[in-house]
């Protein structure tokens, strides 16, 4: 069955050259994903520094005998 769905395909008759990285310029697959990836990384970290701090303010508020904060 798979090389019936696999035979209709035509395959190319060389290997093609994927460029991963390109010091030079831009175009490269690992230019492309890891372009963005500090930015990425600073908002993970604020929003897990806002969720942790809401849950400590809500595990505050979940102590008996004290109405607030």
């Amino acid at each position: 069955m798979a090389l019936s769905f696999l035979g209709t395909v035509s395959w190319p008759q060389s290997p093609t050259a994927v460029p991963v990285y390109n010091s030079t310029s831009g175009q490269g697959i690992a230019n492309e994903m890891f372009d963005a990836f500090a930015i990425t990384i600073v908002l993970i970290a604020i929003l897990l520094g806002a969720a942790m701090i809401g849950g400590v303010y809500l595990a505050k508020m979940d102590e008996p005998g004290k109405v607030g904060p």
